[in-house]
């Protein structure tokens, strides 16, 4: 499965509500997570029409964040699949 994909996923289980979409939130994660700063990818979703805070990327980030990290961590268990 693609990192977008899972991401997407994640996003979408995490966060019932969606006043964004969740392909939007899944590139703010990735921008992110490549290096570029929260103010960098919230003028790059502002550019694209949508007005969010930083604050909203952050726990957009950390949501995925903490979601991979149980994936991998039951997966080092030898609890996954």
């Amino acid at each position: 499965m693609e990192a977008r994909q899972v991401i997407e996923e994640i996003l979408s289980k995490v966060f019932k509500w969606h006043r964004f979409p969740v392909s939007l939130k899944a590139e703010a994660v990735i921008l992110y997570f490549k290096g570029l700063s929260l103010r960098t990818v919230r003028e790059f979703l502002l550019h694209k029409g949508y007005k969010v805070s930083i604050e909203t990327i952050r726990e957009w980030f950390h949501a995925v964040g903490r979601a991979l990290q149980a994936i991998y961590t039951d997966c080092y268990l030898g609890l996954c699949g």
